[in-house]
C-alpha cells in the first residue's frame, strides 16, 4: 500500500490511494507540555506525554534529538514539530518515545539503547551524522531500521537511512535548470571548507551530465574576511563565465556576492545550494534574481504559522523533517501485515508526499526528493521552476 502525506487548508492530511483521511488539529500551546525525559519513559504508562491513552501493544518509534547541549534549541523545535504531527494524525495505537542525545555519538547510541529496550520499532534520528553509526549499530541488534535526519550520504546504507536534504540533488537540478535556461559556463566560488568542495565537485559532475562545462573552481578562506583579491582572480582568468556557484552562507555570502558585478561579473547568473534555504538573503541586491534549488516553500508555510501561533517562534528550518518523519511512520505503522516500518515499505519506489514535498528511499538508504528552483528577491524566495509533484515526472 502507498501512503502520502500531504498539506490541507487546515492542516496535514494523511492519505492511503483510497483516500482514507485521518485529520486532526493542534490545541493551545498549554496543550503541550515541555519535555521532560524523566516522564517521557516507556510505553508501559497508562497515558503517553500528551495525555493520550496507550495501547500496551500499539506500535512504539523512537525519536532522538539533540534536547541539551549546543543543538538544543533546534532539537527543541524538532520535538514540537513531532507532537505537531501526532496531534495532526491522531492515531491512538502510536507511541512517540523522545529521547536526548545530548548531541554525541555517545549519548545518541545510549539514547537508541534505552528506546530499543522500551520497545521501539523504528528509530527516528539522530541530527548529526557522527551519531548515526553508533545508533544503526544499537538498531541492528534488535533487526531495526533507522531514519537520520543527517546530510551525510556516506553514512547511508544496511539499516540506516538518510532523510537530510542531500547537497547532490540540489546541486544537480539548479545546475539543470541553469543550463537549459543556456548557462553552459559555470565557476564555483567556495569557501575552503569540506562543504566547500563538495559542492564544487558535485557542480563539476553535473555540468559535465547536462552537457555544460565547469569554467574554474577556485576556493577562498573560510576564516577570511576581505575576499576582493578572490574574486578579481576568478573574474580575471575565466573568460565567459556565464553563471557562478555560490555554495556559502551568512557574513562570507553577503561580502562575496557584492564584489562579483564590480569585478565585471554583472551579467553572471548566481548560483546557490539549500542552505540559503529560510535565510534572509534578498536584502543584499546583488543575490536578488539568484536561483537556488530546495522544496517549495508554500507547502510549509501553514505548518510554520501554527508552530509560531503555538509555540511563539517561527521553527527552525529542520522542523519539517521531524514533522514528515513521524507523520510517514505513523501512517506506515497501520500497514495491516505489520510491515510497515519495514526496509521494502520505507523504500516503496512510489514514495511519499510531506510538508517539503515528495521524497522517497531509495536501495542505498538515500532520500530522493522532488525540488523546486527558487529566485532570490527582496521579500524573499519565489518559484521559478516547480517541484514536481510525483516521481514519474520528477528530474534528478
Amino acid at each position: 500500500m502507498v501512503f502520502a502525506i500531504a498539506a490541507a487548508a487546515c492542516g496535514p492530511r494523511i492519505v492511503d490511494q483510497r483516500e482514507r483521511v485521518v485529520e486532526g488539529q493542534l490545541g493551545p500551546q498549554t496543550d503541550v507540555p515541555p519535555f521532560d525525559s524523566r516522564v517521557a519513559g516507556p510505553a508501559t504508562r497508562l497515558t503517553d506525554r500528551l495525555g493520550r491513552p496507550i495501547d500496551p501493544n500499539g506500535v512504539r518509534v523512537a525519536l532522538l534529538l539533540p534536547l541539551s547541549g549546543d543543538a538544543a534549541a533546534l532539537g527543541q523545535d524538532m520535538l514540537n514539530a513531532a507532537e505537531m504531527a501526532l496531534f495532526d494524525i491522531g492515531i491512538q495505537n502510536y507511541q512517540l518515545i523522545p529521547r536526548d542525545t545530548r548531541g554525541t555519538p555517545q549519548g545518541a547510541a545510549a539514547a537508541a539503547r534505552d528506546a530499543l529496550e522500551s520497545g521501539a520499532q523504528l528509530v527516528l534520528g539522530p541530527l548529526f551524522s557522527t551519531s548515526v553509526g553508533p545508533v544503526a549499530g544499537e538498531a541492528r541488534r534488535y533487526d531495526v531500521n533507522v531514519v537520520a535526519f543527517t546530510t551525510d550520504a556516506d553514512v547511508a546504507g544496511d539499516n540506516a537511512l538518510v532523510m537530510g536534504f542531500l547537497p547532490e540533488q540540489q546541486v544537480e537540478r539548479v545546475v539543470s535548470y541553469a543550463v537549459s535556461r543556456g548557462h553552459t559556463r559555470v565557476a564555483v566560488l567556495a569557501p575552503g571548507t569540506d562543504y566547500g568542495r563538495l559542492v564544487a565537485d558535485l557542480t563539476t559532475r553535473a555540468t559535465a551530465q547536462y552537457g555544460a562545462q565547469t569554467a574554474d573552481v577556485l576556493y577562498y578562506d573560510a576564516n577570511g574576511r576581505e575576499f576582493s583579491a578572490d574574486v578579481q582572480t576568478l573574474a580575471e582568468r575565466s573568460s565567459g563565465i556565464d553563471a557562478v556557484m555560490l555554495p556559502d552562507g551568512g557574513f562570507r555570502l553577503r561580502a562575496v556576492a557584492p564584489l562579483l558585478p564590480y569585478f565585471g561579473l554583472r551579467d553572471t547568473q548566481l548560483l546557490g545550494t539549500g542552505q540559503w534555504d529560510g535565510q534572509p538573503i534578498g536584502v543584499e541586491t546583488a543575490l536578488q534574481g539568484a536561483w537556488f534549488a530546495a522544496p517549495d516553500p508554500r507547502l510549509r508555510s501553514a505548518f510554520e504559522e501554527r508552530f509560531e501561533e503555538n509555540f511563539g517562534a517561527p521553527p527552525r528550518r529542520l522542523a519539517t523533517l521531524a514533522y514528515d518523519a513521524v507523520a510517514l511512520s505513523a501512517v506506515l505503522s497501520q500497514v495491516p501485515d505489520g510491515t510497515g516500518f519495514s526496509t521494502r515499505s520505507l523504500t516503496d519506489p512510489s514514495g511519499f508526499v510531506g510538508l517539503d514535498g515528495i521524497f522517497r528511499f531509495g536501495p542505498d538508504g538515500l532520500v530522493d526528493r522532488g525540488l523546486a528552483v527558487l529566485r532570490v528577491t527582496e521579500e524573499g524566495a519565489s518559484v521559478v521552476d516547480a517541484a514536481p509533484t510525483t516521481f514519474a515526472t520528477a528530474v534528478f
